[in-house]
Protein backbone atom coordinates (compact mmCIF):
# COMPACT_ATOMS: atom_id res chain seq x y z
CA UNK A 1 0.00 0.00 0.00
CA UNK A 2 1.16 3.60 -0.47
CA UNK A 3 0.20 5.19 2.84
CA UNK A 4 2.27 4.99 6.16
CA UNK A 5 0.56 6.33 8.62
CA UNK A 6 -3.51 7.30 9.30
CA UNK A 7 -5.16 9.50 11.45
CA UNK A 8 -8.68 9.66 12.01
CA UNK A 9 -10.51 12.74 12.23
CA UNK A 10 -14.17 14.12 11.83
CA UNK A 11 -15.07 15.53 8.70
CA UNK A 12 -18.84 16.21 8.61
CA UNK A 13 -19.20 19.85 8.08
CA UNK A 14 -21.23 22.17 5.99
CA UNK A 15 -21.13 22.08 1.75
CA UNK A 16 -17.46 23.16 0.72
CA UNK A 17 -19.19 25.93 -1.62
CA UNK A 18 -22.81 25.93 -0.98
CA UNK A 19 -23.80 28.69 -2.87
CA UNK A 20 -22.07 27.50 -6.08
CA UNK A 21 -22.23 23.48 -5.44
CA UNK A 22 -25.74 23.96 -4.02
CA UNK A 23 -24.53 20.97 -2.27
CA UNK A 24 -25.78 21.17 1.77
CA UNK A 25 -22.79 18.76 3.29
CA UNK A 26 -19.54 17.59 2.84
CA UNK A 27 -17.95 14.08 4.10
CA UNK A 28 -14.46 13.32 3.28
CA UNK A 29 -13.71 9.74 3.52
CA UNK A 30 -10.32 10.28 3.11
CA UNK A 31 -8.22 13.90 3.17
CA UNK A 32 -4.67 15.68 3.24
CA UNK A 33 -2.90 12.62 0.84
CA UNK A 34 -4.13 10.93 -2.44
CA UNK A 35 -2.07 8.29 -4.05
CA UNK A 36 -2.94 8.91 -7.73
CA UNK A 37 -0.39 11.77 -7.13
CA UNK A 38 -1.91 14.27 -9.13
CA UNK A 39 0.57 16.87 -10.39
CA UNK A 40 -1.57 19.75 -10.79
CA UNK A 41 -3.46 18.66 -7.14
CA UNK A 42 -4.62 21.66 -5.20
CA UNK A 43 -5.39 20.17 -2.34
CA UNK A 44 -2.23 18.81 -1.67
CA UNK A 45 -1.08 22.64 -1.90
CA UNK A 46 -3.24 23.37 0.52
CA UNK A 47 -2.47 21.04 3.06
CA UNK A 48 1.40 21.70 2.75
CA UNK A 49 0.35 25.55 3.37
CA UNK A 50 -1.82 25.19 5.98
CA UNK A 51 0.76 22.69 7.78
CA UNK A 52 3.83 25.15 7.25
CA UNK A 53 1.79 27.76 9.26
CA UNK A 54 1.61 25.50 12.28
CA UNK A 55 5.37 24.20 12.04
CA UNK A 56 4.58 20.95 10.84
CA UNK A 57 6.12 18.97 7.64
CA UNK A 58 3.72 17.63 5.02
CA UNK A 59 4.18 13.90 4.92
CA UNK A 60 1.73 12.87 1.25
CA UNK A 61 2.11 8.68 2.85
CA UNK A 62 0.17 10.20 5.72
CA UNK A 63 -3.84 9.96 5.28
CA UNK A 64 -6.65 11.44 7.43
CA UNK A 65 -9.60 9.28 7.61
CA UNK A 66 -13.23 10.50 7.97
CA UNK A 67 -14.64 9.06 10.91
CA UNK A 68 -17.98 7.64 10.21
CA UNK A 69 -18.71 7.30 13.95
CA UNK A 70 -19.95 11.24 14.54
CA UNK A 71 -22.19 10.79 11.43
CA UNK A 72 -23.29 7.45 12.38
CA UNK A 73 -24.13 8.75 15.71
CA UNK A 74 -26.57 11.74 14.04
CA UNK A 75 -28.30 9.18 11.85
CA UNK A 76 -29.17 7.15 14.53
CA UNK A 77 -30.74 9.65 16.58
CA UNK A 78 -32.00 11.08 13.48
CA UNK A 79 -33.47 8.23 11.96
CA UNK A 80 -34.14 5.64 14.72
CA UNK A 81 -34.95 7.46 17.74
CA UNK A 82 -36.23 10.78 16.66
CA UNK A 83 -33.81 13.07 18.10
CA UNK A 84 -32.30 15.82 16.49
CA UNK A 85 -32.56 19.54 16.46
CA UNK A 86 -33.93 21.34 13.87
CA UNK A 87 -31.58 24.53 14.53
CA UNK A 88 -28.16 22.95 14.02
CA UNK A 89 -27.10 22.65 10.05
CA UNK A 90 -25.77 19.12 10.01
CA UNK A 91 -29.12 17.53 11.45
CA UNK A 92 -31.00 19.52 9.38
CA UNK A 93 -29.91 18.32 6.16
CA UNK A 94 -29.40 14.93 7.38
CA UNK A 95 -33.18 14.84 8.82
CA UNK A 96 -33.88 16.30 5.19
CA UNK A 97 -31.73 14.27 3.37
CA UNK A 98 -29.45 16.79 1.85
CA UNK A 99 -26.85 15.85 -0.39
CA UNK A 100 -23.31 14.91 0.98
CA UNK A 101 -20.18 15.30 -1.22
CA UNK A 102 -17.35 13.31 -1.03
CA UNK A 103 -13.68 13.71 -2.24
CA UNK A 104 -13.15 17.54 -1.93
CA UNK A 105 -9.69 16.86 -0.43
CA UNK A 106 -8.76 13.42 -1.75
CA UNK A 107 -10.36 10.58 -3.84
CA UNK A 108 -13.26 8.36 -1.77
CA UNK A 109 -12.07 5.76 -4.13
CA UNK A 110 -8.26 5.31 -4.19
CA UNK A 111 -6.57 2.34 -5.08
CA UNK A 112 -5.54 1.47 -1.25
CA UNK A 113 -9.90 1.75 -0.40
CA UNK A 114 -10.30 -1.69 -2.00
CA UNK A 115 -8.61 -2.64 1.52
CA UNK A 116 -9.47 0.29 3.88
CA UNK A 117 -13.00 0.01 2.96
CA UNK A 118 -13.59 3.64 4.87
CA UNK A 119 -15.78 4.95 1.59
CA UNK A 120 -17.64 1.02 1.10
CA UNK A 121 -19.00 1.72 4.43
CA UNK A 122 -19.97 5.22 4.26
CA UNK A 123 -21.68 3.66 1.26
CA UNK A 124 -23.44 0.75 3.35
CA UNK A 125 -24.25 3.94 5.94
CA UNK A 126 -25.96 5.64 2.86
CA UNK A 127 -27.76 3.04 1.97
CA UNK A 128 -29.09 1.86 5.30
CA UNK A 129 -30.62 5.69 5.28
CA UNK A 130 -31.33 6.66 2.50
CA UNK A 131 -28.85 9.53 1.83
CA UNK A 132 -28.04 10.86 -1.52
CA UNK A 133 -24.46 11.24 -1.50
CA UNK A 134 -21.91 13.17 -4.37
CA UNK A 135 -18.59 11.39 -5.24
CA UNK A 136 -15.67 13.33 -7.22
CA UNK A 137 -13.28 10.26 -7.66
CA UNK A 138 -10.32 9.13 -10.58
CA UNK A 139 -12.49 5.75 -9.99
CA UNK A 140 -9.18 3.42 -9.02
CA UNK A 141 -11.74 0.97 -6.72
CA UNK A 142 -14.90 1.48 -8.26
CA UNK A 143 -12.92 0.17 -11.73
CA UNK A 144 -10.92 -2.41 -10.05
CA UNK A 145 -13.68 -4.07 -7.08
CA UNK A 146 -16.49 -5.50 -7.66
CA UNK A 147 -17.64 -5.21 -4.62
CA UNK A 148 -17.04 -1.39 -4.52
CA UNK A 149 -19.10 -1.38 -8.04
CA UNK A 150 -22.00 -3.18 -6.51
CA UNK A 151 -22.25 -0.78 -3.75
CA UNK A 152 -22.31 1.95 -5.70
CA UNK A 153 -24.90 0.00 -7.98
CA UNK A 154 -26.83 -0.15 -4.66
CA UNK A 155 -27.37 3.48 -4.36
CA UNK A 156 -29.30 3.97 -6.98
CA UNK A 157 -32.53 3.82 -5.58
CA UNK A 158 -31.05 6.46 -2.63
CA UNK A 159 -29.45 9.04 -5.11
CA UNK A 160 -25.92 8.93 -6.08
CA UNK A 161 -24.13 11.10 -8.80
CA UNK A 162 -20.60 9.85 -9.65
CA UNK A 163 -18.11 13.01 -10.99
CA UNK A 164 -15.75 11.31 -12.93
CA UNK A 165 -12.89 13.75 -13.45
CA UNK A 166 -10.58 13.10 -16.28
CA UNK A 167 -9.01 16.27 -18.77
CA UNK A 168 -8.37 13.56 -21.67
CA UNK A 169 -8.74 10.67 -23.75
CA UNK A 170 -5.44 10.16 -24.85
CA UNK A 171 -3.63 7.74 -21.85
CA UNK A 172 -0.32 8.87 -23.00
CA UNK A 173 -0.40 12.37 -22.12
CA UNK A 174 -2.68 12.25 -19.24
CA UNK A 175 -0.19 10.10 -17.52
CA UNK A 176 1.95 12.39 -17.53
CA UNK A 177 0.22 14.93 -15.35
CA UNK A 178 -1.53 11.56 -13.38
CA UNK A 179 0.84 8.89 -13.08
CA UNK A 180 -1.11 6.85 -10.63
CA UNK A 181 -4.38 7.66 -11.69
CA UNK A 182 -6.01 5.09 -13.80
CA UNK A 183 -5.89 5.48 -17.84
CA UNK A 184 -8.00 7.56 -19.58
CA UNK A 185 -9.43 4.43 -21.42
CA UNK A 186 -10.27 2.76 -17.86
CA UNK A 187 -12.03 5.47 -16.81
CA UNK A 188 -14.62 5.95 -20.18
CA UNK A 189 -15.04 2.23 -19.31
CA UNK A 190 -16.45 2.68 -15.32
CA UNK A 191 -18.13 5.85 -16.74
CA UNK A 192 -20.02 3.82 -19.60
CA UNK A 193 -20.84 0.59 -17.38
CA UNK A 194 -22.07 2.73 -14.62
CA UNK A 195 -24.39 4.82 -17.13
CA UNK A 196 -25.60 1.32 -18.75
CA UNK A 197 -26.35 0.97 -15.19
CA UNK A 198 -28.86 3.47 -14.17
CA UNK A 199 -26.33 5.53 -12.03
CA UNK A 200 -25.77 9.24 -12.80
CA UNK A 201 -22.47 10.00 -13.94
CA UNK A 202 -21.16 13.68 -15.04
CA UNK A 203 -17.82 14.56 -16.41
CA UNK A 204 -15.47 17.03 -15.09
CA UNK A 205 -12.81 18.64 -17.71
CA UNK A 206 -10.71 19.75 -14.19
CA UNK A 207 -8.43 21.01 -14.92
CA UNK A 208 -8.20 21.74 -18.92
CA UNK A 209 -4.42 21.26 -19.25
CA UNK A 210 -3.44 23.30 -22.92
CA UNK A 211 -1.65 20.57 -25.03
CA UNK A 212 -3.37 17.60 -23.94
CA UNK A 213 -7.28 18.28 -23.14
CA UNK A 214 -7.09 20.21 -26.78
CA UNK A 215 -5.22 17.79 -28.33
CA UNK A 216 -8.31 16.16 -29.92
CA UNK A 217 -10.53 18.30 -28.11
CA UNK A 218 -13.73 17.66 -30.32
CA UNK A 219 -13.17 13.49 -29.95
CA UNK A 220 -12.32 13.76 -26.66
CA UNK A 221 -16.20 15.74 -25.54
CA UNK A 222 -17.60 13.33 -27.90
CA UNK A 223 -16.44 10.16 -26.18
CA UNK A 224 -17.77 11.62 -23.10
CA UNK A 225 -20.82 12.36 -24.53
CA UNK A 226 -21.07 8.72 -25.78
CA UNK A 227 -19.97 7.67 -22.46
CA UNK A 228 -22.85 8.38 -21.03
CA UNK A 229 -22.38 11.41 -18.97
CA UNK A 230 -25.34 13.48 -18.45
CA UNK A 231 -23.22 16.55 -18.04
CA UNK A 232 -19.63 17.95 -19.04
CA UNK A 233 -18.22 20.51 -16.63
CA UNK A 234 -14.95 22.88 -17.72
CA UNK A 235 -12.78 23.75 -15.71
CA UNK A 236 -9.34 25.22 -16.57
CA UNK A 237 -6.03 24.81 -15.06
CA UNK A 238 -4.73 27.28 -12.36
CA UNK A 239 -0.74 27.31 -11.14
CA UNK A 240 -0.65 29.02 -7.62
CA UNK A 241 0.96 28.40 -4.30
CA UNK A 242 3.81 25.78 -3.91
CA UNK A 243 3.83 25.45 -8.09
CA UNK A 244 4.89 28.56 -9.16
CA UNK A 245 7.97 27.27 -7.41
CA UNK A 246 8.20 24.31 -9.21
CA UNK A 247 10.53 24.88 -12.52
CA UNK A 248 8.60 22.69 -14.89
CA UNK A 249 5.36 24.51 -13.85
CA UNK A 250 6.80 27.94 -14.24
CA UNK A 251 8.37 26.94 -17.59
CA UNK A 252 5.10 25.45 -18.91
CA UNK A 253 2.99 28.75 -17.43
CA UNK A 254 5.46 30.61 -19.98
CA UNK A 255 5.39 28.46 -22.99
CA UNK A 256 1.46 28.43 -22.89
CA UNK A 257 1.41 32.12 -22.56
CA UNK A 258 -0.97 32.16 -19.45
CA UNK A 259 -1.23 35.35 -17.37
CA UNK A 260 -0.58 36.22 -14.39
CA UNK A 261 -3.49 37.47 -12.22
CA UNK A 262 -4.41 37.08 -8.68
CA UNK A 263 -1.48 35.52 -7.57
CA UNK A 264 -2.17 32.98 -9.99
CA UNK A 265 -1.34 31.79 -13.63
CA UNK A 266 -4.59 31.18 -15.75
CA UNK A 267 -5.26 30.63 -19.48
CA UNK A 268 -6.24 34.10 -21.21
CA UNK A 269 -10.02 34.23 -20.63
CA UNK A 270 -10.29 33.78 -24.88
CA UNK A 271 -9.07 30.69 -25.00
CA UNK A 272 -11.84 29.14 -22.37
CA UNK A 273 -14.31 31.15 -24.06
CA UNK A 274 -13.36 29.43 -27.69
CA UNK A 275 -13.38 25.88 -26.02
CA UNK A 276 -16.44 26.39 -24.04
CA UNK A 277 -18.42 27.41 -27.35
CA UNK A 278 -17.24 24.57 -29.03
CA UNK A 279 -18.13 21.98 -26.37
CA UNK A 280 -21.14 23.67 -26.32
CA UNK A 281 -21.99 22.60 -30.17
CA UNK A 282 -20.95 18.81 -29.64
CA UNK A 283 -23.69 18.44 -26.00
CA UNK A 284 -26.62 20.56 -27.61
CA UNK A 285 -26.60 17.97 -30.33
CA UNK A 286 -26.55 15.01 -27.70
CA UNK A 287 -28.42 16.21 -25.43
CA UNK A 288 -25.64 16.79 -22.59
CA UNK A 289 -25.60 19.21 -20.21
CA UNK A 290 -22.49 21.93 -20.16
CA UNK A 291 -21.55 24.29 -17.18
CA UNK A 292 -18.40 26.28 -16.48
CA UNK A 293 -16.45 27.49 -13.63
CA UNK A 294 -18.65 30.08 -11.77
CA UNK A 295 -16.31 32.39 -11.77
CA UNK A 296 -17.00 33.01 -15.18
CA UNK A 297 -20.51 33.24 -15.07
CA UNK A 298 -21.25 35.99 -16.66
CA UNK A 299 -19.72 35.07 -19.58
CA UNK A 300 -21.34 31.22 -19.71
CA UNK A 301 -24.90 31.93 -18.38
CA UNK A 302 -23.85 28.93 -16.29
CA UNK A 303 -22.22 28.27 -12.56
CA UNK A 304 -22.56 24.84 -11.05
CA UNK A 305 -20.94 21.91 -11.84
CA UNK A 306 -23.06 19.77 -13.65
CA UNK A 307 -26.30 20.59 -15.06
CA UNK A 308 -28.44 19.39 -12.20
CA UNK A 309 -31.94 19.45 -13.97
CA UNK A 310 -30.52 16.22 -16.31
CA UNK A 311 -30.05 14.36 -12.56
CA UNK A 312 -32.61 12.09 -10.72
CA UNK A 313 -35.39 13.50 -8.55
CA UNK A 314 -33.58 12.45 -5.72
CA UNK A 315 -30.98 14.30 -6.29
CA UNK A 316 -32.60 17.40 -7.49
CA UNK A 317 -34.69 17.11 -4.27
CA UNK A 318 -31.38 17.62 -1.83
CA UNK A 319 -29.65 20.24 -3.50
CA UNK A 320 -29.51 23.87 -1.39
CA UNK A 321 -31.89 25.99 -3.26
CA UNK A 322 -31.53 28.74 -4.69
CA UNK A 323 -27.97 28.27 -5.91
CA UNK A 324 -25.66 30.83 -7.28
CA UNK A 325 -27.08 30.80 -10.76
CA UNK A 326 -30.70 32.09 -9.64
CA UNK A 327 -28.50 35.34 -7.61
CA UNK A 328 -26.27 35.92 -9.96
CA UNK A 329 -28.89 35.95 -13.12
CA UNK A 330 -30.70 38.72 -10.58
CA UNK A 331 -27.63 40.35 -10.13
CA UNK A 332 -26.53 40.39 -13.85
CA UNK A 333 -29.75 42.37 -14.51
CA UNK A 334 -28.51 45.45 -12.32
CA UNK A 335 -24.76 45.36 -13.04
CA UNK A 336 -24.64 48.46 -15.11
CA UNK A 337 -25.75 50.40 -12.64
CA UNK A 338 -24.23 51.59 -9.11
CA UNK A 339 -26.75 51.03 -6.53
CA UNK A 340 -26.53 50.65 -2.85
CA UNK A 341 -26.87 47.57 -1.17
CA UNK A 342 -29.04 47.06 1.98
CA UNK A 343 -29.30 44.22 4.66
CA UNK A 344 -32.47 42.18 4.35
CA UNK A 345 -33.48 41.90 7.98
CA UNK A 346 -36.13 38.83 7.34
CA UNK A 347 -33.59 35.98 9.48
CA UNK A 348 -32.63 38.85 12.35
CA UNK A 349 -35.35 36.72 14.81
CA UNK A 350 -33.36 33.90 13.79
CA UNK A 351 -29.84 34.16 14.50
CA UNK A 352 -28.66 32.91 17.59
CA UNK A 353 -24.97 33.61 18.82
CA UNK A 354 -22.78 31.22 20.34
CA UNK A 355 -18.83 31.54 21.22
CA UNK A 356 -17.45 28.70 19.82
CA UNK A 357 -19.09 28.15 16.42
CA UNK A 358 -18.68 30.49 13.28
CA UNK A 359 -19.50 29.60 9.66
CA UNK A 360 -19.80 30.88 6.35
CA UNK A 361 -22.06 34.05 6.05
CA UNK A 362 -24.43 35.28 3.30
CA UNK A 363 -25.72 38.40 2.30
CA UNK A 364 -28.01 39.01 -0.12
CA UNK A 365 -30.50 42.20 -0.80
CA UNK A 366 -33.68 41.39 -1.02
CA UNK A 367 -34.18 44.49 -3.35
CA UNK A 368 -31.21 43.57 -6.15
CA UNK A 369 -30.53 40.27 -5.55
CA UNK A 370 -26.72 41.37 -4.95
CA UNK A 371 -25.11 38.80 -3.08
CA UNK A 372 -21.86 39.51 -0.29
CA UNK A 373 -20.10 36.52 0.51
CA UNK A 374 -17.58 36.07 3.65
CA UNK A 375 -15.73 33.57 5.02
CA UNK A 376 -14.14 32.60 8.73
CA UNK A 377 -11.13 31.84 7.39
CA UNK A 378 -10.11 35.43 6.45
CA UNK A 379 -11.88 37.39 8.60
CA UNK A 380 -11.68 38.22 12.45
CA UNK A 381 -15.01 38.79 13.74
CA UNK A 382 -15.59 40.04 17.29
CA UNK A 383 -19.46 38.15 16.85
CA UNK A 384 -19.88 34.24 16.35
CA UNK A 385 -22.83 33.41 15.02
CA UNK A 386 -24.49 30.01 14.56
CA UNK A 387 -26.03 29.02 10.93
CA UNK A 388 -28.94 27.26 11.21
CA UNK A 389 -30.23 24.71 8.93
CA UNK A 390 -33.94 25.77 9.33
CA UNK A 391 -33.49 29.13 8.67
CA UNK A 392 -31.11 29.13 5.73
CA UNK A 393 -33.50 26.27 3.96
CA UNK A 394 -36.57 28.14 4.47
CA UNK A 395 -35.20 31.87 3.51
CA UNK A 396 -32.48 30.69 1.13
CA UNK A 397 -29.89 33.42 2.74
CA UNK A 398 -27.87 33.87 5.96
CA UNK A 399 -27.62 37.40 7.44
CA UNK A 400 -24.17 37.20 9.78
CA UNK A 401 -22.97 40.57 9.21
CA UNK A 402 -23.85 42.39 12.34
CA UNK A 403 -20.88 45.35 13.73
CA UNK A 404 -20.52 46.93 16.83
CA UNK A 405 -20.68 50.68 16.50
CA UNK A 406 -17.24 50.74 17.58
CA UNK A 407 -16.16 48.65 13.91
CA UNK A 408 -12.72 48.81 13.29
CA UNK A 409 -11.29 51.91 10.76
CA UNK A 410 -9.33 51.06 7.97
CA UNK A 411 -5.78 52.39 9.45
CA UNK A 412 -6.47 50.97 13.23
CA UNK A 413 -4.37 47.79 13.39
CA UNK A 414 -5.15 46.69 16.80
CA UNK A 415 -8.80 46.10 15.87
CA UNK A 416 -9.97 43.24 13.38
CA UNK A 417 -9.56 44.24 9.77
CA UNK A 418 -12.85 43.90 7.72
CA UNK A 419 -12.49 41.87 4.14
CA UNK A 420 -15.66 42.87 2.75
CA UNK A 421 -16.99 39.72 0.99
CA UNK A 422 -17.93 39.00 -2.62
CA UNK A 423 -17.95 35.70 -5.09
CA UNK A 424 -15.47 36.07 -7.91
CA UNK A 425 -18.05 36.94 -10.34
CA UNK A 426 -19.42 40.03 -8.64
CA UNK A 427 -16.60 42.30 -8.39
CA UNK A 428 -17.16 45.88 -7.75
CA UNK A 429 -18.73 45.63 -4.13
CA UNK A 430 -17.54 48.21 -1.79
CA UNK A 431 -17.63 48.87 2.08
CA UNK A 432 -18.81 52.66 2.54
CA UNK A 433 -16.59 55.12 4.77
CA UNK A 434 -16.85 58.40 5.90
CA UNK A 435 -14.09 60.83 5.27
CA UNK A 436 -11.75 59.68 8.54
CA UNK A 437 -11.95 55.95 6.89
CA UNK A 438 -14.70 55.09 9.31
CA UNK A 439 -17.06 52.36 8.00
CA UNK A 440 -20.84 53.79 7.88
CA UNK A 441 -23.51 51.35 9.82
CA UNK A 442 -26.65 51.14 9.42
CA UNK A 443 -29.61 51.52 12.33
CA UNK A 444 -28.83 48.13 12.87
CA UNK A 445 -25.18 48.33 12.91
CA UNK A 446 -24.60 46.51 9.93
CA UNK A 447 -21.72 47.71 7.92
CA UNK A 448 -23.29 49.47 4.66
CA UNK A 449 -21.94 48.74 1.17
CA UNK A 450 -22.51 49.20 -2.14
CA UNK A 451 -22.22 48.27 -6.01
CA UNK A 452 -19.94 50.02 -8.87
CA UNK A 453 -19.81 49.24 -11.99
CA UNK A 454 -15.73 48.28 -13.01
CA UNK A 455 -16.55 51.78 -15.91
CA UNK A 456 -16.52 53.90 -12.58
CA UNK A 457 -14.22 53.17 -10.78
CA UNK A 458 -11.19 55.31 -12.29
CA UNK A 459 -13.31 58.23 -13.06
CA UNK A 460 -14.01 58.21 -9.26
CA UNK A 461 -10.75 57.10 -8.02
CA UNK A 462 -12.29 54.13 -6.16
CA UNK A 463 -9.73 51.52 -4.90
CA UNK A 464 -9.74 48.21 -6.59
CA UNK A 465 -11.29 44.82 -5.51
CA UNK A 466 -9.69 42.14 -4.48
CA UNK A 467 -6.69 43.74 -2.32
CA UNK A 468 -5.60 42.58 0.78
CA UNK A 469 -7.20 45.66 2.61
CA UNK A 470 -10.91 46.47 2.91
CA UNK A 471 -12.31 47.71 -0.36
CA UNK A 472 -14.31 51.37 0.29
CA UNK A 473 -15.64 54.10 -1.30
CA UNK A 474 -16.83 57.39 0.45
CA UNK A 475 -20.05 58.95 0.98
CA UNK A 476 -18.39 62.00 -1.28
CA UNK A 477 -17.91 59.54 -4.10
CA UNK A 478 -21.26 57.84 -3.96
CA UNK A 479 -23.02 61.56 -4.24
CA UNK A 480 -20.97 62.25 -6.94
CA UNK A 481 -22.47 58.55 -8.59
CA UNK A 482 -25.71 59.70 -7.86
CA UNK A 483 -26.69 57.04 -5.55
CA UNK A 484 -26.75 58.37 -2.07
CA UNK A 485 -28.16 62.03 -1.21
Amino acid sequence: MYFKRYRKLDWFTAGLKLWSNQIPLRFDTYSSACSNRCTYCYARQLTQGGLARMGMKYDPQTIKIGNLTPIIKACDNIFNKGLWNPHLYQHFWLKNRGLIENGTMSDPFLKEEEEILNTYNFMLLAKNYDLPIYFNSKCNALINSEKHFEAMCNLKNSGVLLDATLCSNNDTMLKKFEPKAPLASERFNIIKRLSDNGIDVIASARPIIKGVTDYDYEGYIGDLCDSGVKSIHLRTLIISGKQLKVPFWKKYAEEQGMVFKNISYRYPLEYFLDLFERAKKITKNKNVGLTASHTLFFKFGTANKCDYSKMSDKIQKSLFNPGIETILHNTYKHKKKPQMLYYDEILRPHIRKNKDFMHHKFLMDDKTSSLIWSSSCTMKVRIKFLLKGSAIAKNSIWNGWERNADACTLDNKNKPMLRNGYIASINGIYAVVDKKGNQLLDDNNNVIYSYIPEKYIDRNNIRSTHTRKSDVVTKKQLRELGILE
